[in-house]
């Protein structure tokens, strides 16, 4: 007898990750929880895990997401099958490419209409830069602009007051790179594939705050040295 089962698999987004998401996607696995099988919602960080069935207990003021949380499952199982898992929901905060949901089960209709709810849950958080956190090679690319741009403002400074053009360009070749390795990981701190609802979790405003101090490091300076060279030049 042969046995078919229909699949779906979706990639998690980048989410804000709070107390609404997880109480609204496991409203969604009590309501589509077929007989026999039970909910499992873990939350796991380096000093905390919770691990509930009840997805109602995740509103309590006692319960706050951990800050550095790694990795979140929420999953409906079979409590005597092991593996037997209709839907599997996998939040991984280390490999966040890797996060997906995942549902399974014979009749399509369900599978169809189950993953629809639970993609249009996360969708509902998803954060307004999600493209710029999806994409590494656009981060990169930002990040190059931003050093190529505090690199030409140390060279400008360094040519501004009479030092020799090789100095200058060998100091801005320097910061260059050292800019590079250090605003790659700066970005993926700025846009977060996942935020947190966390007090310890820094907010968006501190980071966009961040980031243009940073940028304002390079066009500042790059400014007034051109106004100052044709005032000089007057």
């Amino acid at each position: 007898m042969v046995k078919i089962s229909e699949k779906r698999s979706l990639s998690i987004p980048p989410t804000r990750i709070d107390k609404e998401l997880l109480t609204k996607v496991g409203r969604i696995l009590k309501a589509h929880c077929p007989k026999e099988h039970e909910i499992s919602i873990q939350v796991y960080s380096d000093y905390r895990n919770i691990i509930t069935e009840d997805f109602e207990e995740l509103k309590s003021e006692n319960v706050e997401i951990p800050s550095d949380t790694y990795k979140i499952e929420m999953t409906i199982r079979h409590h005597q099958i092991v593996g037997k898992t209709p839907i599997q929901i996998e939040m991984d905060l280390r490999r966040p490419r890797d996060s997906k949901l995942r549902v399974m089960g014979e009749n399509a209709t369900w599978v169809h209409g189950v993953t629809e709810l639970l993609s249009e849950a996360f969708s509902k958080k998803k954060l307004g830069y999600s493209y710029i956190a999806k994409s590494k090679n656009l981060r990169s690319l930002i990040s190059l602009a931003t050093s190529l741009l505090l690199a030409y403002a140390i060279g400008s400074v360094v040519l501004f007051f009479g030092i020799e053009s090789e100095i200058a360009f060998g100091s801005g070749a320097i910061s260059l790179l050292v800019a590079m390795s250090l605003t790659d990981r700066f970005f993926d701190w700025v846009f977060p594939y996942f935020e947190i609802e966390s007090e310890d979790f820094l907010p968006p405003k501190v980071r966009k705050w961040t980031l243009a101090i940073l940028w304002g490091s390079g066009i500042i300076p790059s400014i007034l040295l051109w106004i100052f060279s044709q005032i000089g030049q007057t």
